[in-house]
């Protein structure tokens, strides 16, 4: 009997209550990672809001937040850009019109809301909590329109595909003998409504089934409801332990996604194959930051016992004003008698602080090897904190950086897997969602497409979504630019070479030029930013071969003034490419130039910051002798 069956023989209440049990089952498996994300939030914010501790000793030295804060803008700093293109490069004219639409939907989709700030948050709780989760919803904006007699019909302003942030506290997903993602076969989100959200969303009869106390009717968010997503039925459910008769709402598969729930895979920390609860990355340095949180709170215990104080000889009372002030004179009646006792040394002596001066240097010793213990961990090198020996070498930084890249190169990688997951998402909901008009309304027939051909690109989208397209996911922002400049750098110089070869080689024997191109695709498909140079490639190439193609109809006077042509042409066409590359050239040298710069100036600053700590440390010296 199939799930579906059961469903529709299976009274409505019975269904509520095993899905109460499926939850309450689950919510158990999380708890200790609920309670665990709650403890780590605290201790990353330490030092913003010590008042919100319940167990965590306050501290000024917050390592992990230090840690987090780094590690940020590695993994996330600017929205990606999405581009779609066909698998198959010899596409007809509407389907580069649907790929043309359906990156211009994804773009202006991305543009009608902050995702930078959701995308942050879900980086944000990868690396505080262990998990960062989004999903997308479809939201429709209706306009009232005034029909004959007064009657009025609701249309669509305007359609949006949303992406939403989900608090991992609030997130349950099967937990049925699941090893990985691929095997959940439902997702809850807790979310705690008013009253009237409640009505708005659900209905007033939704409200009524509540039974809601009057003094609960009062309360902000009073109500609790989890939205399940039930891969196996293919339904969406929406249910309150408040109300155990029945669901507040239940419908089929609303957006008709290949993976059917509404997020991409969720981004996650250390995790193995036996289940889906993550253990984030505080729990791997909890034993040392209570550490190094012991040795600064004995530092400042010792700092506070290191202090001037000692005993003096009664007689000279006018002794204890000698330090009320930076430079005193006191007046001493019996100053013969001061001079007999072997003047200021004789008569009054301090308490030894060289116990507590040695106690502190050795705390300070111990502070910095726990510190470097948890970079280590965490994958922190000295160069991406941002400090650095002035007195290493390039070839040594340069090898502290690649480290350190290469040991979060991974989960930079989940990162990006994880946005391109979200934009595939969005992407075929918008196929699914948006109105025929609203992505028609992408392209107009001003730039040279005929209405068939809108219409037909279209057709393509709502029919096959993202069959035969393929959805890229192109960031901007450069992690390491000096690796970026020197292979495009490199990828030029290899160009202008194969370019050069090319006009001798394909004019004598034509049937050497798919090697040549495919030669310079693969030389360009290494290079950052390849997509400019792809599309007028193919192009060249494109015209090239349709000239060598032409059938030899003429003479053979007709015939040489032909090759003279498509030589010319060719020339044009290479001088063309040849300008793009060294445009592109001039604006790496420039950037290479502006990062040369940028190094210089802060050298100078440590070279600044080194020769004031050193004054500081000399003054410090001459005041303690």
């Amino acid at each position: 009997m199939s799930h579906q069956t059961e469903t529709e023989i299976l009274p409505e209440s019975v269904r509520v209550r095993q899905w109460f049990e499926k939850l309450e089952r689950a919510k158990q498996v999380y708890e200790p990672y609920i309670e665990l994300v709650k403890h780590t939030r605290e201790q990353y914010k330490s030092v913003q809001n010590e008042t919100n501790f319940r167990s965590v000793v306050p501290t000024a030295y917050n390592i992990f937040w230090s840690s987090v804060e780094t590690q940020k803008p590695f993994l996330y700093f600017k929205r990606p850009k999405p581009w779609v293109d066909r698998v198959n490069k010899m596409a007809t004219i509407p389907e580069q019109v649907a790929c043309k639409i359906l990156e211009r939907a994804l773009d202006w989709s991305l543009a009608q809301f902050d995702f930078d700030s959701v995308a942050k948050y879900a980086r944000n709780d990868y690396l505080i909590s262990g998990m960062g989760l989004l999903f997308e919803t479809y939201q429709p904006v209706f306009q009232s329109v005034e029909l004959n007699e007064g009657e009025t019909s609701e249309v669509i302003e305007k359609e949006m595909i949303t992406t939403r942030y989900w608090d991992p506290c609030h997130f349950l997903a099967d937990t049925d003998k699941v090893g990985v993602w691929e095997d959940v076969t439902w997702i809850a989100r807790r979310m705690y409504l008013t009253p009237n959200e409640v009505e708005l969303q659900f209905g007033a009869e939704a409200l009524e089934k509540l039974r809601l106390p009057t003094a609960d009717r009062l309360k902000e968010k009073s109500v609790c409801v989890y939205e399940i997503w039930d891969k196996t039925s293919k339904t969406v459910l929406w249910f309150s332990p408040q109300c155990m008769d029945s669901f507040l709402k239940e419908i089929p598969d609303p957006y008709g996604l290949e993976g059917f729930f509404p997020c991409p895979k969720p981004i996650f920390a250390t995790l193995t194959n036996d289940g889906l609860i993550p253990v984030p990355d505080y729990t791997m340095i909890r034993r040392m930051i209570d550490e190094l949180n012991g040795i600064t709170e004995r530092m400042r215990l010792t700092m506070q016992a290191i202090k001037v104080s000692g005993v003096y000889d009664g007689a000279f009372h006018r002794l204890s004003d000698i330090f009320e002030k930076d430079v005193t004179l006191v007046s001493i009646s019996d100053f013969d008698r001061l001079k007999a006792s072997g003047g200021i040394r004789g008569v009054i002596d301090f308490i030894p602080i060289e116990q507590y001066i040695l106690a502190l240097e050795q705390l300070a010793k111990r502070r910095d090897d726990v510190v470097k213990r948890i970079f280590e961990i965490t994958g922190v090198s000295d160069i991406m904190r941002g400090s650095s020996n002035e007195r290493e070498t390039a070839t040594a930084v340069e090898k502290k950086t690649n480290f350190g890249t290469l040991r979060n190169q991974d989960r930079q990688n989940d990162m990006q897997r994880f946005l391109a997951d979200l934009y595939r998402i969005k992407a075929d909901m918008i196929c699914t969602c948006f109105t025929p008009d609203t992505l028609a309304g992408f392209v107009n027939v001003s730039e040279g497409y005929t209405e068939n051909v809108i219409q037909e690109a279209v057709s393509l989208l709502k029919q096959d979504k993202l069959r035969g397209m393929l959805l890229h996911v192109e960031s901007t922002g450069i992690v390491n630019t000096q690796e970026e400049i020197l292979r495009t750098t490199q990828g030029v110089q290899i160009l202008q070479d194969l370019l050069k070869d090319a006009m001798s080689f394909v004019s004598a024997q034509p049937l050497l030029l798919p090697i040549y191109k495919q030669m310079m695709m693969t030389v360009i498909g290494q290079m950052p930013q390849a997509r400019s140079f792809e599309s007028v490639l193919d192009q060249t190439f494109s015209h090239i071969k349709t000239d060598l193609e032409k059938p030899d109809t003429q003479g053979a006077e007709q015939v040489q003034r032909h090759t003279q042509l498509t030589d010319h042409q060719m020339r044009m066409e290479n001088q063309a490419l040849e300008q793009q590359l060294f445009e592109r050239k001039l604006s790496v040298r420039k950037l290479q130039q502006e990062y040369e710069l940028t190094k210089e100036k802060n050298a100078i600053e440590r070279e600044k910051n080194l020769l004031k700590q050193r004054e500081l440390d000399m003054k410090e010296h001459e005041t303690q002798q």
